[in-house]
């Protein structure tokens, strides 16, 4: 007990460091339950200056407007304490079983690109975008204000619930007041059946934690999918989960290293039992430990199940930040498919129209990693594509040699 209270006090300081755990005796003095108390210059992707890189020019001088703006970004950035209202597991659809896990906060390094694209683009023409399972909107309803001269953005979203009930509330909420809903078109149901219409049309378009629900056969279609909805010259900002590797000992990273050493296009897709412990009524998980991996076949399906029922579930009590907490231990056996930019690089590959701009790890903190080293406060990878009208020519064969460089993750 002692070495866990340790461990979970070393956690628990480490979140607050971070901003995500506050002590607080009131709510309105507690920046998890008031999000002005958190001051929006002090995260990059929540200043004005930054803000202003992707709203278009004709806002920039209407105050009440870019304010809000703000305030409403600043909301959702992970260095944002009240930010932890957002994570929010996914409500289904009825009769629709699927792991689609929880709603995310802002992931800056792929977001922030993404939105200065448009913003490019519709200098000269008003662009048709689009983002694939939308959620509640944390992207969405910021693409209308990078319109320039008009567009149209298209949000699709499995659950009509999570639509419903929390997609419209938020998109409203922060378009309303500057007369943009008439820019956004939500389109509820499957991305594989209801975005025909939108084939060869779409200039940019987004999407954030879906493909890692996918997997290899599902995801090989999915791409299919972007490549057929991009117009020439459109771009694809993707990404995904990546790996929870601990050390290069690890049962999961040496699974890894077999399965990418025989060319495997998904090594990071793997089932493997979990423990892991949080504190009680938060997302925040404070460790984790994984067992037992193995790579599935490739049209396993992706899940996350508890091995104890939820009413066997560990519940203690622990002195944590000199305080006594309820922390959760729980058991899971998961399927899920990890990314990594060498990853998107490959799946990439299998399409002559489409070219790998950028590919790049991100933190927890929603920020670009340097390198491509896994280890550190890793969460996703991303890639940037851009659809081409013709392919790329072959690359003909010389006897000259060159010195190739080996990316190895």
């Amino acid at each position: 007990m002692k070495k866990l209270s340790l461990l979970l006090a070393s956690c628990f300081l480490l979140l607050a460091s971070s901003g995500m755990v506050y002590a607080s005796t009131t709510k309105t003095g507690d920046a998890r339950f008031n999000s002005s108390l958190f001051n929006a210059e002090s995260a990059d992707f929540s200043r004005m200056e930054t803000i202003k890189t992707w709203v278009a020019d004709k806002y920039h001088n209407q105050t009440s407007i870019m304010k809000k703006v703000q305030g409403d970004v600043a909301m959702t950035v992970p260095q944002n304490p009240f930010s932890s209202h957002f994570a929010e597991p996914i409500v289904n659809n009825k009769g629709d079983t699927r792991y689609f896990g929880k709603t995310f906060h802002t992931l800056s390094a792929i977001e922030l690109p993404f939105l200065q694209y448009v913003k490019q683009i519709s200098q000269t023409r008003s662009p048709v975008t689009l983002e694939i399972a939308a959620s509640m909107g944390l992207v969405s309803w910021k693409v209308p204000f990078c319109f320039q001269n008009g567009g149209i953005h298209y949000a699709n979203e499995l659950s009509k619930i999570v639509l419903d009930q929390r997609f419209e509330p938020v998109v409203n909420s922060r378009l309303g007041h500057a007369n943009l809903t008439k820019h956004l078109t939500s389109l509820q149901g499957d991305c594989f059946t209801v975005l025909d219409h939108l084939k060869g049309k779409v200039d940019a378009l987004y999407v954030q934690n879906l493909q890692h629900f996918f997997n290899p056969i599902t995801n090989d279609k999915f791409m299919h999918l972007v490549n057929d909805l991009l117009a020439p010259g459109g771009r694809a900002y993707l990404s995904a989960h990546s790996f929870l590797f601990q050390d290069t000992e690890d049962a999961l990273y040496k699974l890894y290293c077999k399965q990418k050493k025989g060319s495997d296009k998904y090594p990071g897709f793997v089932q493997y039992d979990v423990q892991f412990t949080n504190i009680l009524g938060t997302e925040q998980g404070l460790e984790h430990t994984i067992t037992n991996p193995i790579r599935p076949a490739d049209d396993a399906l992706i899940t996350k199940v508890d091995k104890l029922d939820s009413d066997k579930c560990g519940v203690f009590n622990a002195f944590v930040n000199n305080q006594v907490v309820q922390v959760k231990t729980r058991k899971q056996n998961v399927v899920s498919n990890h990314f990594s930019p060498t990853i998107y690089q490959r799946t990439i590959a299998d399409f002559p129209t489409l070219i790998h701009k950028d590919s790049f790890f991100i933190t927890q903190e929603g920020e670009r990693k340097k390198g491509w080293d896994w280890k550190g406060k890793i969460s996703h990878a991303a890639a940037i594509v851009e659809k081409v009208a013709v392919p790329a020519p072959v690359a003909v064969t010389t006897t000259t040699t060159t010195a190739t460089t080996v990316n190895t993750h």
